[in-house]
């Protein structure tokens, strides 16, 4: 799956994150706590087409009636029911009826919601939701009806439920993703920098590529989705800013030990001073990850100065992540 959008959303118990992926959910590229999917009013046969079609052609995961045990069922108060499966990504489905069973959208929201805090007292620690854009699939309900409740929906989630640790939209179009990623960017706030086009950037990318060939990666390294980006005719600095991060983060952690975790991002880069890592090479590190930071929160309404990045400061972080490119280049 390809990572198109981020958010991280604050609350009280740590940021959190909203993604926007892109390709098959019956194939994920990573474990799914609990996947979300919809459905008509007692229609939940495996059809072809359909998330239920996918998920039984390629994981033979399907509805099973009566329920297993394990599940929940709460189709007579909110048209949902939860219920467990033995995959070793999917672990457990919920899903939503709308059609004929609610009278509009946000009805069917506000049930999930409600869904999900039910399973959330019962004792479900689930870290990860995953979800197709609900109802677009075979009950044809328009993407632009739909996309603002799901959005403003898992901002709620994310913000709210304690165990929830980050919710990833998953679509399977160009169009679709390129809808929701706009729709993103307008409701939850983003700032609209470009990528300065001078000699200097230009040539800055150029470097990088470079250097990422010399070191060698095998596809779905950072490395190489970053190498991606700056070859591409007109990268932007939202997609510079998610690779970076990613890259960031694998670095990071491939540098502490195995025994050791890190809360968050900043104290992981912290923390790496302790293996000897150059106090600037360090500094590097935390100024790509402010970077970075900028085009994944939300929260952009207190007043700064400047009030957002400017082209200039992308430049800056150009080159900074060409020394860190550098770094792992020595590193290797």
């Amino acid at each position: 799956m390809k990572l198109i959008n981020l958010f991280d959303i604050n609350s009280v118990y740590g940021n959190r994150s909203f993604k926007l992926m892109e390709g098959d959910l019956s194939s994920p590229s990573f474990p799914i706590d609990l996947l979300v999917i919809s459905a008509f009013n007692g229609g939940y046969r495996p059809v072809r087409g359909t998330v239920l079609g996918a998920l039984y052609q390629n994981r033979k995961i399907f509805v099973q009636e009566p329920l297993p045990e394990g599940s929940f069922d709460f189709r007579t108060q909110l048209g949902s029911f939860y219920m467990p499966t033995e995959d070793s990504l999917i672990k457990s489905l919920l899903v939503l009826e709308i059609l004929g069973r609610v009278e509009s959208f946000n009805e069917a929201m506000e049930n999930l919601y409600l869904s999900l805090c039910l399973l959330e007292s019962r004792g479900l620690g689930f870290k990860t939701i995953a979800m197709p854009i609900l109802g677009t699939g075979n009950q044809r309900i328009a993407l632009d009806q739909v996309m603002h409740d799901v959005i403003s929906f898992s901002k709620k989630c994310l913000i709210r439920i304690p165990c929830l640790e980050q919710i990833i939209l998953v679509s399977n179009t160009e169009e679709k993703t390129n809808i929701l990623n706009e729709a993103m960017n307008h409701q939850l706030g983003r700032p609209s920098t470009t990528l300065p086009v001078t000699e200097l950037s230009k040539n800055i990318q150029r470097e990088i590529c470079a250097k990422i060939d010399l070191i060698g990666v095998v596809p779905g390294d950072p490395l190489d989705d970053l190498k991606r980006v700056l070859s591409s005719s007109q990268p932007s600095a939202l997609e510079i800013a998610l690779v970076s991060r990613k890259l960031l983060e694998t670095l990071v952690q491939q540098m502490l030990s195995s025994s050791r975790t890190y809360i968050d991002l900043a104290k992981g880069i912290s923390s790496l001073k302790e293996g000897g890592i150059a106090p600037w090479t360090i500094s590097y590190m935390h100024l790509l990850r402010v970077f970075s930071n900028e085009y994944a929160h939300s929260n952009y309404n207190s007043v700064r100065k400047p009030e957002s990045i400017q082209e200039e400061d992308i430049s800056v972080a150009l080159f900074v992540l060409q020394r860190i490119v550098d770094f792992i280049h020595q590193s290797r």
